[in-house]
């Protein structure tokens, strides 16, 4: 009977030899296809044993392991970044830089989706305008408004 493994912990070497099962589990968690994992991991190439391999409850469980720790370190989200926003903007004030506090506080809205840049592809009249335009546009107008009483 194989005792469970802490899929949290590296695969213990085999008597005789480091751990190429733990090797294998690294390179499959970065993305090697099985095959190639095998045969790097410093197994004789073999399709039929490292498909086997794969299917071993504790090889599995640790290459989840291993990617779902990878995509903890990879993942940006949202709070993320309107957090580093408000510190920059923090150290932009104490600095007395009211620019960089300025494009702190825009960046943040930009990410949480308050503010929307818009390129325009053509004209249009004022009147030939929907509600849903002209607020975009009276958004423009306010925003550039508020640059050039910062002294942008």
């Amino acid at each position: 009977m194989v005792a469970k493994l802490d899929p949290s912990k590296p695969i213990p070497p085999r008597p005789g030899g480091g751990s190429r099962h733990e090797r294998y589990c690294q390179l499959r968690a970065e993305g090697k296809s099985g095959n190639d994992a095998y045969e790097e991991a410093g197994f004789k190439r073999n399709k039929g044993n490292a498909s086997r391999l794969e299917r071993q409850p504790h090889i599995t469980a640790r290459i989840k392991y291993l990617q779902d720790q990878a995509a903890k370190k990879t993942v940006t989200t949202v709070e993320d970044i309107a957090r580093q926003l408000d510190d920059d903007r923090t150290f932009a004030r104490k600095n007395r830089s009211a620019s960089a506090a300025v494009q702190a506080t825009m960046g943040k809205a930009k990410v949480l989706g308050l503010i929307v840049d818009r390129h325009v592809l053509g004209m249009k009249r004022i009147e030939d305008m929907n509600e849903q335009e002209l607020r975009a546009l009276l958004g423009i107008l306010q925003t550039e408004k508020v640059g050039e009483d910062a002294g942008g």
